[in-house]
């Protein structure tokens, strides 16, 4: 299994934390719901909304702030194979103490180099949140700056003479290529500005009204991403060029098949078990054998598990057995089930390869009965 890489349009090196990314070795982290922040582009979901929301890529964390959250967090990213984490939200600095907190319990964990990248708005930021900051060991600092009105965007100078490198994050928003330009002059006269990322912009269940609204229509029935954000996102990456800023554009496919499905694929290798295989794109393949009668019991199939290693000549790690349900690698299932009668009648069985993320929430990608 190989990891996916494919081209970034950007001028100049990509951040550290980008870098990461594409390789899947950042974990994402989702400190909290809270922000005053009204973007009408926003992809926070409405479950996210109602209510505080915690959690590390797939996995929710319960009880955000006792002392088994951490232990979550860095089992999470040991299984996810990272060397680094970014943490979003909402905005991390309306929960400071909880965001230092965790800052300075990954970096004592994993040690100076785990990088650690953090996103934030101009509303959020003081001098001391800052500073403070810094002295967790933050590496890097992303600003979301308000593309329709600089009011707020000298508030990143408050950064200034902190150890983090700092950096803008923002979507291209094709009705606004001329702000978005009077940004890029903005971040390329600030020489505290290292970086600018552009993202594709895209439609989501807690903004759809709002963008509707704007004029704004997905590019293929098939994407969530507007169309023209990315040929306005190309532009900027030129134009970024033209004044030597560097400049980088990440698109929405990027995020989902590259960056995710690389975490997915390293997640994989962690999570997978003898008799469960993975796939190219990093799903949990097994097979599995469930009784049609509620009488039979996780002994009887782990019985039946132990009849097809004798008389098929199967390893035994192949087979195991879970809320009555034999689970069978594959391959063997396939092989074994269309003799499984030597065993047991298959008639009061059923027999089906699933296909699942290998992720806490195991979401399930498919099915195919095999009787």
């Amino acid at each position: 299994m190989q990891l996916v890489t494919t081209k970034k349009i950007h001028n100049k090196r990509l951040a550290k934390g980008c870098r990461q990314c594409v390789y899947g070795r950042k974990s994402v982290l989702f400190i909290t719901s809270r922000c005053h922040y009204t973007c009408f582009y926003c992809p926070i979901s409405d479950d996210k909304r109602a209510k505080e929301t915690v959690k590390i890529n797939e996995h929710f964390i319960k009880k955000p702030d006792s002392k088994s959250a951490i232990n979550e967090l860095i089992r999470e990213i040991e299984l996810s194979q990272s060397k680094g984490v970014g943490i979003t939200g909402g905005d991390p600095l309306a929960t400071p103490a909880r965001t230092l907190k965790y800052i300075e319990a990954l970096k004592s964990h994993f040690g100076r180099r785990f990088h650690i990248h953090l996103y934030t708005s101009p509303q959020f930021v003081t001098r001391d949140k800052l500073e403070k900051l810094s002295l967790s060991g933050l590496d890097e600092l992303r600003f979301h700056l308000n593309v329709e009105s600089d009011a707020l965007w000298d508030r990143v100078n408050l950064a200034k003479g902190l150890k983090f490198s700092v950096g803008v994050e923002v979507p291209a928003v094709p009705t606004l290529l001329d702000e978005s330009k009077k940004l890029l002059d903005f971040c390329k006269k600030n020489s505290l500005i290292k970086f600018v990322n552009l993202n594709e912009l895209e439609y989501s269940d807690a903004g759809i009204q709002i963008l509707a609204k704007r004029g704004f229509f997905t590019k293929d029935s098939l994407s969530y991403a507007i169309a023209h954000s990315e040929a306005a996102a190309i532009k900027l990456v030129e134009y970024g060029k033209s004044i030597g800023l560097r400049v980088h554009y990440c698109s929405a496919q990027f995020k989902d098949a590259v960056q995710l499905g690389n975490r997915i694929r390293l997640r994989a290798q962690s999570v997978v078990r003898p008799h469960e295989l993975v796939d190219e794109e990093g799903m949990i393949i097994r097979g599995e054998i469930h009784s049609k009668k509620n009488n039979i019991s996780s002994r009887q199939m782990s019985a039946f598990g132990v009849k097809a290693e004798k008389l098929f000549n199967i390893p035994r790690q192949f087979f195991e057995v879970h809320d009555k349900v034999l689970m069978v690698r594959p391959d063997v299932l396939e092989e074994i089930w269309p003799l499984f009668d030597q065993i047991y009648p298959k008639k009061e069985l059923s027999a089906r390869i699933v296909s699942e993320y290998p992720t806490d929430d195991h979401l399930l990608v498919e099915v195919h009965p095999l009787n």
